[in-house]
C-alpha cells in the first residue's frame, strides 16, 4: 500500500476495510484513529498524510 490517499481510495472507499486497525498502528503521524464512543467499521483521518506531505513513508 502506498499512503493514506491510496488507502482511502483503494480500501476505505471500496468497503474493503475489515477494521483491523493495522493502518492506525503504523501511521507515523498518528493521523488515523477510531472515533471514541462510536461503533466504527473503518478508521477516520485528520486529513494529514506524512508521506504525501513530507515524504516520510508509512509503516
Amino acid at each position: 500500500m502506498g499512503n493514506y490517499l491510496d488507502l482511502k481510495e483503494k480500501v476505505w472507499n471500496t468497503n474493503r476495510c475489515s477494521g483491523c486497525g493495522g493502518c492506525v498502528a503504523v501511521c507515523p503521524a498518528d493521523a488515523l484513529y477510531f472515533k471514541k464512543g462510536e461503533e466504527s467499521i473503518k478508521p477516520s483521518s485528520n486529513g494529514y498524510c506524512k508521506e504525501a506531505t513530507d515524504g516520510v513513508p508509512c509503516g
